[in-house]
């Protein structure tokens, strides 16, 4: 039920947003909220909210789940500019696993440093940490880090 919530509030303010995009861009991510990596496609509008959904492929691994998998990140943050070339990201983002037999999800606060020198221009990256819950599965809070390089069009 929580998921779907997360993914009709995601869809809302899109739309909402939608027509004042500035930056779209591809970035891969390491050890985030997309599990051990995720190629996620995001787009910043003028008022800087960020917006990104990607896809992550998850081996058969015993802890995780026996069957191979995917999971899907989402991510609705907020860029706070700190300089000529950095910005704070801060917000909300959700994992929806599935495998054969399992879904699983996980609600997680986001928060970042973004360097990039003008939205929209360049490549960028991020150090981001992971403050998250998994609703699923043997309920229970941890944390992760990721590290995101990307190119913005």
């Amino acid at each position: 039920m929580k998921p779907r919530v997360l993914l009709l509030v995601t869809l809302f303010f899109l739309t909402l947003d939608l027509r004042a995009q500035v930056n779209r861009s591809f970035s891969l991510e390491l050890a985030g909220l997309g599990g051990f990596y995720s190629f996620n496609y995001d787009f910043t509008t003028l008022s800087n909210l960020n917006y990104r959904s990607g896809i992550s492929l998850v081996p058969p691994i015993s802890y995780v789940s026996n069957n191979v998998g995917f999971v899907i990140p989402l991510a609705i943050t907020k860029l706070l500019k700190t300089g000529t070339a950095s910005h704070v990201e801060m917000g909300v983002g959700s994992s929806i696993g599935f495998s054969q037999n399992e879904i699983g999800n996980f609600l997680s606060l986001i928060i970042g440093l973004r360097g990039q020198d003008k939205l929209g221009e360049s490549t960028f990256y991020k150090l981001t940490a992971y403050p998250s819950y998994r609703t699923t599965n043997n309920p229970k809070p941890f944390i992760t880090f990721g590290l995101t390089i990307g190119k913005s069009f």
